[in-house]
């Protein structure tokens, strides 16, 4: 009788070691998958800025804006603002 429940406060104790040891697991594993997150993140955001500042469309795309509206200001010869 005693050994058989000291064999079972045994295995309960080691059932629990277990348990308590998939759960740190586990918040290792949450804790990897935040990491990776936050990375790909960060690689989007570089991708994008690199898009936008390094590329030259924004440049030419302003550049060919302000002659457009340099031109568009020159073929208008009425008063602005007047009476």
């Amino acid at each position: 009788m005693i050994t058989e429940e000291l064999r079972r406060d045994k295995l309960q104790e080691e059932w629990l070691e277990d348990v308590r040891a998939q759960l740190q697991g586990g918040k290792k594993i949450m804790e990897k998958q935040k990491v990776v997150l936050w990375v790909i993140i960060g690689v989007l955001l570089l991708a994008v800025l690199y898009t936008i500042f390094f590329q030259g469309s924004v440049g030419s795309a302003s550049s060919s804006l302000s002659s457009n509206a340099g031109q568009a200001a020159s073929a208008y010869s009425g008063m602005v603002g007047g009476c």
